[in-house]
């Protein structure tokens, strides 16, 4: 069987809290953020993704098995490629590994399965609110999204994996008071349902584009959102900390590119 990828890296310390893990890049995502600079691995550019055979995929892992803890998959969005993505999380298990994914969260029934059979150990996924402004589809669509991402945090509680939620940082002098308020109202929902996970990491994620990185699905939306400033981060962390006590907040390793302005 062969697996949509753009890439594996051996050894990575950023991917999954500081744990040294083993890191695959699945081709093909849902969602369509304006922000995504990975939108060449989720639209599946000839130029960026390559068919490998799951074979190659095990022999990656095996050999990294002796220097990494974790095997984590990201994308794109892994869950589109669901069999491959069962199948590779039970090999790591089988060579003594434990697993992580990065989702957007949309498909809830395959996370479920994954972790019935406790083939999860950590998730990590973004808050995209206020969704229809995040995620790049129309309202209905994007509320349909947000209903599959609160039942998936409802799932991470009541199987108590290790989850890293992070926080997108915007200016928020360009969303504006009322977006604002809503992000507000959606985090509270977010944040109030993974009350009783017993670990959670909270990030605060600022997002990036021109000129700090060049490749963004929508240079002409992150021009009037991205790269914020120390006062967005401060307001993200005042909004943050009063919903969610229980957790520290961090900010995001790639905060260091952006110069942060008041």
């Amino acid at each position: 069987m062969k697996v949509q990828i753009a890439g594996i890296k051996d050894v990575s310390l950023i991917d999954v809290c500081g744990e040294p893990s083993l890191t695959i890049w699945f081709c093909g995502c849902n969602l369509k953020c304006p922000y995504c600079h990975n939108w060449r691995v989720a639209e599946v550019f000839e130029s960026t993704c390559y068919s490998a055979e799951l074979s190659e995929i095990y022999f990656a892992i095996e050999s990294a098995s002796s220097i990494v803890d974790y095997i984590h998959v990201t994308g794109g969005e892994p869950t589109e490629q669901v069999v491959q993505l069962q199948q590779i999380f039970e090999f790591a298990k089988s060579v003594g590994l434990r697993t992580s994914i990065n989702t957007n969260c949309s498909n809830p029934s395959t996370i479920e399965s994954l972790l019935r059979k406790e083939l999860v150990d950590h998730l990590a996924t973004d808050v995209k609110a206020p969704p229809d402004l995040m995620t790049g589809l129309p309202r209905d669509e994007a509320l349909r999204y947000w209903r599959s991402f609160i039942k998936t945090l409802r799932l991470v509680r009541e199987h108590d994996v290790i989850l890293e939620l992070r926080i997108p940082v915007l200016k928020y002098g360009a969303v504006g008071s009322e977006l604002v308020a809503s992000l507000k109202n959606y985090l509270m929902e977010a944040l109030s349902t993974i009350e009783g996970v017993s670990k959670v990491d909270l990030v605060l994620n600022p997002i990036l584009g021109p000129p700090v990185v060049d490749s963004v699905r929508n240079p002409e939306w992150c021009s009037k959102y991205a790269v914020p400033g120390m006062r967005d981060i401060e307001l993200a962390e005042a909004l943050v900390k009063p919903l969610y006590s229980r957790a520290s907040t961090r900010l995001a390793q790639h905060a260091s590119l952006i110069h942060l302005s008041p």
